[in-house]
């Protein structure tokens, strides 16, 4: 494993240990709304960490992080650059292409931009 330069994320309104987390669920708005937000665009996304667990009653996840729309593209770069950081020395062994820390954010801003 390799070493990480930030393992917690926080843009001043939610602090998330990246260690903790699982997977990322986006949502997206089912029907037109009147506020102009159309079908299909992204309404927010559920962080789900080793602390969710699955509510049987609601058929959802209990005690996720929600993320707005605004917040879900800043997050998913930190985390991805997180696991990039973390499991560099894996690919490294595996033979994969490594990347520097500036070219891999280059790549991760564009990715996430690529996105909406």
């Amino acid at each position: 494993m390799g070493r990480v330069s930030e393992s917690i994320y926080s843009d001043g309104r939610i602090v998330i240990p990246m260690a903790d987390v699982q997977h990322v669920e986006k949502k997206y708005w089912t029907t037109n709304l009147a506020n102009g937000t159309k079908k299909g665009d992204l309404q927010g996304a559920s962080v789900i960490t080793k602390h969710t667990r699955w509510d049987m009653e609601t058929d959802w996840w209990a005690n996720n992080i929600w993320l707005t729309a605004e917040q879900v593209p800043n997050f998913l770069m930190a985390w991805c650059f997180y696991r990039h950081e973390l499991e560099i020395e894996t690919l490294k062994t595996h033979g994969y292409l490594m990347m520097n820390v500036r070219t891999m954010r280059k790549h991760l801003t564009s990715w996430v931009a690529s996105l909406w």
